[in-house]
């Protein structure tokens, strides 16, 4: 990026195109200071939209790319931190808390947006930013003085900044064992955990809350999630058994019936109106396609938790043309 481009991002606001409001207008000549602002509606519908914040320029784009690049040199996760972390994810997470007679699990509310150009500069300077640079930086990774999902850079300069607290709980107790993915902070042990009021303030302290509702203390016996994946033994994490029982239902029936057939079987439409009807055909054709995708989906993401269950259903479906092309 030339320097006039980085004096524009650095001395200007973005300009937000919210697609939330309605109100977006198509453009067709993006510049470097453009935004698209999206509310996607989260999984449980009563907890509101997820925003998203999407750059349309390229070279805003790479340079994010590259400053997270960069800032993944200079920043050392701690052992408990396994979210946007390489090598790390969900199931390292989980391992963490097999077979553990109580499970704390700690929700952080809005964890990016908590986030201030502040911080961002207090951390940067800590990592031994010169000052200007991290003021700097953080004009270019912030939107009206805050992290947004949807940057290259927030992930990694959330887990700087929360890297401190990462250090604080490690060492919170000798009987307990804690681990971070993102805004989900788990603690287990087996002696009951009577720590939650100290850790809450320290979260407080630190500038953050926690989100009560999806906050909860899991005994040994009920259903003990973490990432959500069980924890239940001691051999390794799982998928939900809910999971698995519909998947392999799904896998099942295509093997025994094809993709087709299966699809049909599930819309209650008969062969006679599938090709009399193009309406029809073209609502099961879609369908089809859904119902590949979820099951290739959820089978490639499960091959990375328990790839025996994944290869087994993989050779079903290998024992019969899934695709009707």
């Amino acid at each position: 990026m030339d320097l006039e481009q980085l004096k524009v991002l650095i001395d200007n606001e973005y300009v937000i195109n919210d697609y939330c409001s309605g109100k977006a207008l198509l453009k067709l000549d993006n510049t470097i200071l453009d935004i698209d602002r999206f509310c996607i509606p989260k999984r449980q519908k009563e907890l509101g939209y997820r925003i998203i914040y999407k750059p349309m320029a390229e070279s805003l784009i790479n340079c994010l790319k590259i400053l997270n690049t960069h800032l993944n040199q200079v920043y050392r996760p701690s052992v408990s931190a396994n979210g946007f972390v390489k090598g790390r994810g969900i199931k390292s997470n989980a391992e963490k808390h097999l077979a553990k007679k109580y499970i704390l699990g700690i929700d952080i509310r809005n964890f990016f947006e908590t986030i201030t150009d502040g911080m961002i500069v207090e951390t940067l300077e800590q990592h031994g930013f010169d000052s200007t640079i991290a003021l700097s930086i953080s004009k270019i990774v912030t939107i009206n003085g805050f992290l947004v999902q949807g940057f290259h850079t927030s992930p990694t300069l959330a887990n700087m900044i929360f890297n401190k607290l990462d250090l604080i709980f490690e060492q919170l107790d000798d009987n307990i064992t804690y681990s971070r993915y993102a805004d989900d902070l788990t603690f287990s042990s087996d002696a009951e955990i009577k720590l939650l009021p100290e850790i809450i303030k320290i979260i407080e302290e630190a500038g953050f809350s926690i989100n009560e509702r999806k906050s909860k203390i899991m005994k040994r016996g009920q259903n003990q999630y973490v990432t959500g994946l069980t924890v239940f033994d001691n051999q390794y994490p799982r998928i939900a058994k809910r999971i698995k029982k519909k998947l392999r239902l799904e896998v099942y029936y295509i093997n025994k019936y094809g993709l087709r057939n299966h699809t049909l079987k599930k819309f209650n439409v008969n062969w006679r109106d599938f090709f009399g009807d193009p309406v029809v055909r073209k609502k099961i054709e879609s369908a089809e396609n859904d119902i590949h995708d979820y099951i290739y989906g959820w089978l490639v993401f499960i091959n990375g938790i328990e790839p025996k269950f994944a290869e087994k259903c993989f050779a079903l479906l290998r024992t019969k043309k899934i695709d009707t092309n």
